[in-house]
């Protein structure tokens, strides 16, 4: 595939469940952190056998001096029924170049995770890390989802992630976040959605509901 296409998007895992969350903490808390995807990439996936596919992409900044923060990034997924349930299991990493040459501010990224369903219960757990050459950052967050449909059309999700920058202390992140989502009548959804985080050192809590109409 060429343009648009991020193999470190495709494989990564995303904790953050809960659906209609009003997210106060920002930047990096465990959510997903391998993605990077422009008109310059190109992308090769594999297909799907006996549950497992992997990718491996490569984007283009350019050749000046400002514009050589080439990005590679791969990653690889594979699914196995256990029982009753159903466990994927996915990697993705990602590699930026530094913006000039010796400048030593290229970054890494990776993501771990994995996604066990069993009827109407899905967790999902999720390990993550960012790093920079220049030593000014180095975040690990993990975070855990939970997703249950309590009855047709009603379905309860909850999350929590966090992440601790051992260059930083002072971005540490932590986000616990819950929602119930019902399905009125085809087109019509409604949502309550509770989220407390916290940014370094600024925290807060917030209630949201909405009423969303599609037709």
């Amino acid at each position: 595939r060429a343009g648009g296409d991020s193999a470190g998007a495709a494989y990564d895992v995303d904790p953050s469940v809960t659906d209609g969350e009003s997210a106060v903490a920002t930047g990096f808390h465990g959510a997903p952190t391998t993605a990077k995807a422009s008109d310059n990439g190109i992308s090769y996936f594999t297909p799907s056998v006996n549950g497992f596919s992997a990718g491996v992409s490569y984007d283009d900044a350019g050749s000046d001096a400002t514009n050589n923060d080439d990005v590679t990034e791969l990653g690889a997924s594979y699914s196995q029924a256990v029982g009753d349930a159903t466990v994927k299991i996915s990697y993705a990493q990602r590699n930026t170049s530094s913006t000039n040459p010796g400048l030593n501010n290229g970054s890494d990224a990776t993501s771990m995770g994995a996604v066990i369903t069993m009827g109407d219960l899905s967790v999902t757990l999720a390990a993550n890390s960012q790093e920079n050459d220049a030593g000014t950052e180095d975040a690990n967050g993990t975070g855990i989802g939970l997703s249950y449909v309590l009855s047709e059309g009603l379905t309860l999700k909850a999350h929590t992630v966090s992440s601790d920058d051992d260059a930083d202390a002072s971005v540490d992140r932590s986000e616990t976040a819950a929602s119930l989502t019902y399905v009125v009548a085809p087109g019509l959804t409604a949502n309550v959605a509770y989220t407390d985080s916290e940014d370094g050192t600024t925290t807060g809590t917030a209630t949201t509901a909405y009423l969303k109409v599609a037709f």
